[in-house]
C-alpha cells in the first residue's frame, strides 16, 4: 500500500531513505527500482498477523517483473531465538531472486550478490547483477535443487561470480555451505563459477560498502577463489545445548542436602527434583517473616519461584507429598488445636446474630424514643462480634487466580502454590477470564508489592504486604513456546522462575528402592516445624513487621560480586543477552536462597546471626546451576519445532549407528512423530544446513535413489 505525491522521493519517509542513500543508491537508481514506504505501519501489522508494537515504520522492496514484495522493518524485530529479524515477506510466498530491470542475460558475465540493495549497486557501477534476498535464499525448501527463477537463465558456458558479504567463511556462521552448494549446482548446468572475495578485517563489508569508496575496476581485481569440494563438511552446528550439569545435593545445607540426597536415592528421582520443592517448602515456613538486607536502600524477601519439567512417569506426585509431609502435618495439627476455638467462636457468633435480630425487630417497631437506646445497644453487640478464625492453610495446589487472592487474605497475605503438573500455566493464561492473561496477583505476591482488586461481582481485595511461593513440576511439553503466549513474555512472569531441567532416570531404574533413613526424615519434619513456628512481629493494629537478616562483611561483598559478574552477562552477545529479565533477578534470587539456607542452619532466632559467606557461596553456587538449567529452559520455551524434530531424527540416527539412510527408513521408525514424509522435509533441512546430513543420487538403474549421508566427524567411531 503506497501514498506517492508527484515526487517521485516522496514514496520514501526520511529515514527509509537514508538508508538506501547508505548503500550509494543515487536517486535515479532509487526511483527506478520503486522502493517505498508502507503507510500506516499499524496495517502491515495486519500483514503479519500480529500486533508489533515496537515497528516503527516498513520499506516495501519491490521484485521487478513480478507481484512480489519483501519488506525491511524499522527497526528489526526479535524471533524466537532472539535474533534480529530485519526482512519480512509474506507468509506462504516463494523465495525469488531479485533481477533488476537492466540485467543482461545474453552477458557472458554474470554477478550473483548478496541483497536487494547491494545488487543495485553493483548494477549503478556497471556490473551486471542479480540478487539474493538471503545466502541460503536459491534451494527449494527441502530439497538440493535451484528455485523456479534461475531457470530464467541459460548459465552453459558463462562466468558467474558469486559476491557474498565478507563474513561468509566466519565459522560461527552457518554460510560457507551454502555459497560452496550453489556454485556447484551452478557448475552443474554449465556455469564457470569462482567466488569474489571482499576483503576481510575490517568489519563486516557487502558490495555496497566496497563500492562506495572503490570503483568498479578495484572490485574487478580482487582475488577470487574456486567454489570448494562438495566432499568437504563443514563443522557440524550443534542440535543440542550444552549438556546441563547435575546438581549435587550437598550444595544444600545440613539436613536439607540429606533429605533431598535420600528422597532422590528412594524414589530413583533427580536430585533436581526434590531439590526444586524443597526451596518453597523452605519459603513457605518463612515468607513473611524474613527479609535480607542486600543494601541499605535494597531488601528482599524469602518467598521462591522453582519450576523442575520432568516427564511424567517419574514419581513427581510421589515426591511432592514427601517434601511438603511437614506442611501437611502443621496444618493438621494446627486444625486440630484451632477446632474447639473455632466451635467456640461459632457458637458467639450465633448467639451473637440472634441477639442482634431480636434487636433489630425491636429497633424496627420501635417508638421514637426508643430509637437511639435499641441503636447503641445493637452498635454494642456489632462491637463484641467475634470473627470466626479460619481453618489455618499455608499451600495449596489447584486454584485459580481470584480464589488465591481470597485464600492470603485469609491467611495473613501469604500462601504457596505448590503442584506436580503444570495446569496453573493454563490458568494464569486466562482460562477462567475469557482469555485474558491474569498473572498480576502472581508478580506482586512475588516481590511484595501491595494489591488492590476493585471488581463489582466480588469484595474488594487489598494485600498489603502479599506473599507468593511457586514449586511447580510440570512435564517439558508445557514449556514448549510458553514464550509466545498471549502476555507471557516481557511481563516478567517467566523471569521470576528458577528453573531445572534434569534428565529422567526412566528406563534405567532398578526399581529396588530405599527407604527414607528415619533419623533423616525426622530432622528434616523438626526443621520444617521449628521454621514454621517461628512467630511473627505483630502491631498492636495487627500489622506485621519481618525480621531482617543482614549479610556480614564478607557474604556482602560476594554477593556484591556476582551480581557486577551476572551485569556483564546480561550485555550484548553475553550468556544471558535473551533472557535479561530472569538474569537481573539473579542477585536478588541469590539474597532469597541464602536467607533461605541462613534460616534453615539456625532456626533458632535466625534474625540474631548475620548470614556468612559461606552460606552466601552455597547460594551463589546453586544459582549458578539455575543459570545453566534456565538457558536451557528458555531454549525449549521458544523451541522451533522443526529443530526439537530434527533432535529427534538425529537422536533416532544416533542410536542406530548409521552412517547412510533413506527418507523412507526414517520415516518407517518413526512413524509416532511424522504423520507424512512431506512433514519431515523442514527437520531434514535443519539438519543439512547445520551439517549432521547431506543428501546425494544413487543410481539404480531406474528412478535415482536419494540417500544422505551422515557427517563423518558424528558418525566416527559408530
Amino acid at each position: 500500500m503506497k501514498f506517492c505525491s508527484d515526487q517521485p522521493l516522496d514514496c520514501l519517509c526520511s529515514e527509509h531513505l537514508r538508508d538506501l542513500r547508505k548503500s550509494g543508491l543515487s536517486e535515479k537508481t532509487i526511483v527506478e527500482a520503486g522502493f517505498y514506504t508502507f503507510h500506516p505501519p499499524d496495517k502491515f501489522n495486519k500483514l503479519l498477523g500480529k500486533n508489533v508494537t515496537k515497528l516503527k515504520s516498513v520499506m516495501g522492496i519491490p521484485y521487478p517483473g513480478t507481484e512480489f514484495t519483501r519488506f525491511k522493518l524499522f527497526p528489526p524485530l526479535l524471533n524466537k531465538d532472539g535474533k534480529k529479524q530485519k526482512y519480512y515477506q509474506a507468509k506462504g510466498s516463494k523465495i525469488h531472486l531479485y533481477i533488476p530491470a537492466t540485467f543482461d542475460h545474453d552477458a557472458d558475465n554474470i554477478y550473483i550478490v548478496e541483497g536487494e540493495k547491494k545488487t543495485l549497486k553493483g548494477c549503478q557501477e556497471g556490473l551486471n547483477c542479480f540478487g539474493l534476498s538471503g545466502l541460503w535464499n536459491w534451494k527449494v525448501k527441502g530439497k538440493e535443487e535451484l528455485i523456479a527463477d534461475f531457470n530464467k537463465f541459460n548459465f552453459k558456458d558463462k562466468q558467474v561470480y558469486l559476491v557474498p558479504d565478507n563474513d561468509w567463511r566466519d565459522p560461527k556462521k552457518n554460510l560457507t555451505d551454502a555459497v560452496n552448494r550453489l556454485g556447484r549446482l551452478l557448475e552443474r548446468r554449465g556455469a564457470k563459477v569462482s567466488i569474489v572475495q571482499l576483503p576481510e578485517g575490517q568489519g563486516k563489508i557487502g558490495l555496497d560498502d566496497y563500492l562506495i569508496k572503490h570503483s568498479a575496476e578495484d572490485f574487478r581485481a580482487l582475488p577470487i577463489i574456486r567454489v570448494e569440494n562438495v566432499d568437504h563438511w563443514e563443522a557440524p552446528i550443534l542440535l543440542e545445548s550444552n549438556p546441563v550439569p547435575n546438581l549435587e545435593p550437598n550444595l544444600l545445607p545440613g539436613i536439607l542436602g540429606e533429605m533431598v540426597e535420600a528422597v532422590s536415592i528412594s524414589t530413583e528421582t533427580p536430585p533436581e527434583l526434590a531439590t526444586g520443592l524443597v526451596l518453597p517448602v523452605i519459603s513457605t515456613a518463612l515468607q513473611g517473616k524474613f527479609r535480607v538486607q542486600v543494601n541499605c536502600d535494597h531488601t528482599e524477601p524469602v518467598n521462591i519461584w522453582t519450576l523442575v519439567a520432568l516427564e511424567s512417569g517419574n514419581r513427581k506426585s510421589s515426591v511432592l507429598a514427601t517434601m511438603t509431609q511437614p506442611l501437611t502435618d502443621w496444618e493438621m495439627h494446627e486444625q486440630k488445636r484451632l477446632k474447639p476455638i473455632i466451635k467456640e467462636a461459632e457458637i458467639k457468633q450465633r448467639n451473637h446474630e440472634a441477639r442482634l435480630k431480636h434487636l433489630r425487630a425491636r429497633y424496627g417497631k420501635a417508638k421514637k424514643d426508643e430509637i437511639e437506646e435499641i441503636s447503641m445497644e445493637i452498635l454494642e453487640f456489632e462491637k463484641e462480634l467475634e470473627e470466626i478464625p479460619n481453618q489455618p492453610q499455608i499451600w495449596t495446589q489447584d486454584v485459580t487466580t481470584e480464589r488465591l487472592g481470597s485464600l492470603m487474605d485469609e491467611h495473613d497475605e501469604k500462601m504457596t502454590l505448590l503442584s506436580a503438573e503444570g495446569g496453573i500455566f493454563d490458568i494464569l493464561a486466562g482460562k477462567y477470564s475469557s482469555g485474558v492473561p491474569n498473572f498480576d496477583l502472581y508478580l506482586q505476591g512475588y516481590s511484595g508489592d501491595s494489591v488492590k482488586v476493585d471488581r463489582g461481582c466480588r469484595p474488594p481485595l487489598y494485600l498489603k504486604k502479599p506473599a507468593l511461593s511457586l514449586g511447580l513440576s510440570p512435564q517439558p511439553d508445557v514449556l514448549r513456546g510458553l514464550v509466545d503466549k498471549p502476555g507471557f513474555k516481557g511481563r516478567g512472569l517467566l523471569g521470576r522462575f528458577l528453573y531445572l531441567l534434569p534428565d529422567t532416570n526412566l528406563g534405567y531404574r532398578t526399581l529396588k528402592t530405599e527407604p527414607i533413613p528415619e533419623e533423616i526424615k525426622r530432622k528434616y519434619h523438626s526443621l520444617i516445624a521449628s521454621l514454621l513456628g517461628i512467630e511473627q512481629i505483630r502491631y498492636e493494629d495487627g500489622q506485621i513487621k519481618p525480621y531482617i537478616l543482614r549479610l556480614s562483611k564478607q557474604a556482602k561483598k560476594e554477593l556484591h560480586c556476582f551480581a557486577l559478574q551476572v551485569e556483564k552477562d546480561l550485555r550484548e552477545g553475553e550468556r544471558f543477552e535473551f533472557i535479561k529479565e530472569w538474569g537481573a533477578k539473579l542477585p536478588g534470587a541469590v539474597a532469597r536462597i541464602a536467607g533461605l539456607f541462613h534460616c534453615a542452619e539456625n532456626p533458632v532466632h535466625p534474625w540474631a546471626n548475620e548470614i556468612g559467606l559461606g552460606i552466601t557461596q552455597r547460594a551463589i553456587q546453586l544459582a549458578y546451576m539455575f543459570a545453566e538449567h534456565t538457558l536451557l529452559a528458555f531454549d525449549l520455551m521458544g523451541a522451533d519445532k522443526s529443530l526439537e524434530q530434527a533432535r529427534k531424527i538425529w537422536r533416532w540416527a544416533k542410536r542406530k549407528k548409521l552412517r547412510t539412510f533413506t527418507k523412507r527408513d526414517c520415516f518407517n521408525d518413526l512413524r509416532g512423530t511424522f504423520r507424512r514424509v512431506t512433514n519431515m522435509d523442514d527437520p531434514f533441512e535443519v539438519l543439512r544446513e547445520r551439517h549432521y546430513m547431506r543428501e546425494f543420487q544413487q543410481k539404480t538403474g531406474g528412478r535415482p535413489s536419494i540417500k544422505y549421508n551422515i557427517n563423518p566427524a558424528l558418525s566416527k567411531g559408530w
